[in-house]
């Protein structure tokens, strides 16, 4: 049964606190690729980094969610800035006004 299926314990895990270092060097890195590279993508990050773009939006979320990293743009447009470099965010275009009203008619009768 061994051959077949394998061991029944599992192997000890090894490379955890390897990975995690990697993971903090790589997290120490991002700012410096954005800064050097503003309005970069993604992909762009990943390739500054040699690492699959998954690991580093890992590296990268968390320099957005504490404001060392800034964003402008939606899902696969987005780009990335130190806050200094950014661009101003774009303000949404209000609507423009129109003698139609919800229903589709006009007011005049």
């Amino acid at each position: 049964m061994e051959q077949q299926f394998g061991s029944s314990e599992a192997p000890e895990a090894r490379g955890g606190t390897e990975v995690t270092a990697a993971l903090a060097g790589l997290q120490a890195d991002a700012p410096e690729i954005v800064g050097a590279n503003p309005g970069i993508l993604m992909g762009g990050i990943a390739s500054q980094m040699a690492v699959a773009p998954d690991i580093a939006s890992i590296v990268v979320k968390p320099h957005v969610a504490d404001g060392t990293i800034v964003t402008r743009g939606n899902r696969r447009g987005t780009r990335y800035y130190l806050p200094g470099d950014a661009p101003p965010e774009e303000e949404e275009a209000e609507p423009a006004s129109s003698d139609e009203s919800t229903d589709g008619t006009t007011g005049s009768s």
